[in-house]
């Protein structure tokens, strides 16, 4: 998204949550907008550095784009598959036949799914 030729991401991210209800209310409340990159590399560190989870657990985390992967805060694919193994995030990819798709997927124990082109 662009503000006076200022770029910045506009990433959300909720604690997760045992009530159904509040879960639905904010996945229904999200809106895509046009034209802006979506960062997905972003996400994942703002995943890492924000959301608690549980001790003795098995992390797992949902990447869906249809984009390649983009930043805007410098975060290399590299970097986020050393952080996401350091943090034991499983990462599974439902995305486009990308090889760096593929490669966050296999590299962080995850799988890769190609996201319907339809």
């Amino acid at each position: 998204m662009s503000t006076s030729n200022t770029f910045y991401n506009d990433i959300l991210v909720w604690q997760l949550t045992n009530d159904l209800a509040a879960y639905k209310a904010r996945v229904y409340g999200i809106r895509a907008r046009s034209n802006t990159d979506e960062n997905a590399l972003d996400a994942i560190h703002q995943t890492l550095k924000r959301l608690k989870f549980r001790t003795n657990t098995i992390k797992h985390l949902i990447v869906v784009t249809d984009e390649p992967f983009t930043t805007l805060e410098g975060h290399s694919l590299e970097h986020t598959i050393q952080a996401c193994q350091h943090a034991e995030l499983i990462v599974h990819v439902l995305g486009r036949n990308f090889p760096e798709h593929k490669q966050l997927a296999a590299e962080t124990g995850g799988s890769w799914h190609v996201v319907p082109q339809d």
